[in-house]
């Protein structure tokens, strides 16, 4: 991501919260707190200040580093990932995608066009000329005021909920907050 964002800096970069999240579960994995919620009765009721093996602490520093930037003599260092790149607020609030499912699905559909294990430069052009093509065919398509294809209802009201939950930060008191987009994020597993 860095090396792209050196090469294309006027492009807006965002992470996407799919992979974020993959990764903070990586890292409770890696911490051992997978194998103890599925297999020590009753930790998967304990509160996190309950935690008291260093676990906890390690995946907290990890995260700080990562994805806030440590403090350092009152300081904080420059994140690998800053929270502009990965935080959703923003996104939620101007109805933007949270993933970026749309570009690896295009991805996919690219490389089932190739085919071949090692395409010359000529099947590449052809390729890149259809896809030309088929974006132009696309915009026109828009412009003359074809709809866009529409995702599913489900998704649809869900994003319309979290949006809502968004739009009333500083409506409702934190913990509420946290607590309903927290049991937002859990249904957007199930659908």
């Amino acid at each position: 991501m860095n090396a792209f964002q050196q090469i294309y800096p006027a492009i807006q970069h965002k992470a996407c919260f799919f992979h974020f999240t993959k990764n903070l579960f990586k890292r409770v994995v890696e911490a051992g707190l997978q194998n103890r919620y599925n297999n020590e009765r009753g930790f998967a009721h304990q509160t996190l200040h309950n935690i008291t093996d260093g676990a906890l602490e390690q995946i907290l520093l990890s995260v700080e580093r990562t994805y806030f930037g440590q403090m350092q003599n009152g300081v904080r260092s420059i994140p690998r990932y800053p929270p502009e790149k990965w935080n959703l607020h923003e996104r939620v609030r101007n109805s933007e995608p949270r993933s970026n499912n749309g570009i690896e699905a295009y991805n996919n559909q690219l490389v089932r066009k190739v085919v071949e294990a090692r395409p010359n430069i000529w099947h590449w052009i052809r390729i890149i000329k259809e896809e030309i093509s088929l974006s132009v065919h696309k915009v026109d398509e828009f412009q003359a005021g074809q709809p866009a294809k529409r995702r599913r209802s489900n998704y649809r009201i869900m994003d319309d909920r979290l949006r809502e939950t968004i739009l009333r930060y500083n409506q409702i008191p934190l913990e509420l907050f946290i607590r309903n987009i927290a049991n937002h994020l859990r249904l957007d597993t199930f659908f």
